[in-house]
């Protein structure tokens, strides 16, 4: 597994994650049924440590298939810019004019961007499988969506900010020797793919997730984590605004979707439930009861009396 090349910092490798993957997903079958319940919660993390590492790898190749497309790539990239600036958004520049000058600041805004989000986001999946399982899979199944849905509009190559020197952007990373990409196609993941971004949609999402399950008052200190996002991504000029906001709006779209899928499905097994047992007690025969309980009350006299037989 390549760690440190070129001053170039490599994640996991997809042949790997794809192995580790399959060898968790063979154990959490096998030992689902376990009568240990070690085995059993061995077997449950393993199902989700295969998940995750799925998403990974789809996430490491789908951002390699938009390679060959540089030229689309950067003809969309040029027009978000301009929609930017239709928009009246500032420009990313601002941030940029403010850190490059500050080479302290633009170090650790470079390794921000190339190192926080993946463990941040790791970390944030395990400590809501451990310490709030009853909120884990709400939230598990909101970062899958997420992550899918971002893939998906990867698919159409955006060049970032950094590629475009004659709209004065400056690739901060490269200027201080913290670049993670090398030609293109290489490094991390692949540079023609900035929209969304990946990084803000983990971002805000571990925000979301932690301020929604944790029962500290000092939750709320995570949101420090997705602004500071936001920040790195714009000022090393790797993401435009615009990428940041669809990643945003892809996790509300995910989060409604999970709800709504959720509240939908426990509703489909309750009626699954109650309409057998009303069928049975419909078919069940009637209890035994008395012949003067099954005589209809008279409404004259009060008294009970048969309509079978006239009165004396």
């Amino acid at each position: 597994m390549r760690v440190w090349e070129h001053q170039e910092v490599g994640w996991l490798e997809w042949q790997w994650a794809v192995g580790i993957a399959a060898v968790a997903l063979v154990l959490g079958v096998a030992w689902r049924g376990a009568e240990r319940s070690w085995q059993r919660a061995v077997a449950a993390f393993a199902r989700e440590l295969a998940l995750v590492l799925s998403l990974y790898t789809i996430w490491i190749l789908a951002g390699r298939l938009s390679v060959v497309r540089v030229d689309e790539g950067l003809r969309n990239g040029r027009w978000v810019y301009q929609l930017q600036d239709s928009l009246h958004m500032p420009s990313e520049t601002v941030l940029q004019n403010w850190i490059i000058p500050r080479p302290w600041v633009a170090r650790f805004t470079n390794g921000y961007y190339a190192i926080v989000h993946v463990p941040a986001m790791l970390i944030t999946l395990v400590w809501l499988y451990v310490a709030h399982r009853d909120k884990y899979s709400q939230w598990r199944t909101a970062l899958a969506l997420t992550t899918f849905f971002c893939l998906c509009i990867q698919f159409v190559p955006v060049a970032p900010p950094r590629m475009f020197p004659q709209f004065g952007f400056v690739d901060v990373a490269r200027l201080f020797d913290q670049s993670v990409y090398g030609p293109i196609g290489q490094g991390i993941s692949d540079q023609i793919s900035a929209m969304p971004s990946v990084h803000v949609a983990w971002a805000v999402w571990v925000g979301a997730a932690v301020v929604h399950a944790g029962v500290s008052r000092w939750r709320g200190l995570i949101i420090l984590h997705p602004l500071a996002t936001i920040f790195a991504v714009s000022a090393t000029a790797n993401h435009w605004w615009l990428d940041g906001v669809v990643a945003a709006a892809l996790l509300a779209l995910s989060v409604g979707i999970e709800r709504t899928t959720t509240r939908g499905w426990r509703r489909m097994r309750q009626e699954s439930v109650v309409t057998p047992a009303l069928v049975a007690s419909e078919s069940a025969p009637a209890a035994n009861v008395p012949l003067e309980d099954s005589l209809p009350m008279s409404t004259s006299s009060g008294s009970r009396r048969s309509s079978t037989y006239p009165s004396a």
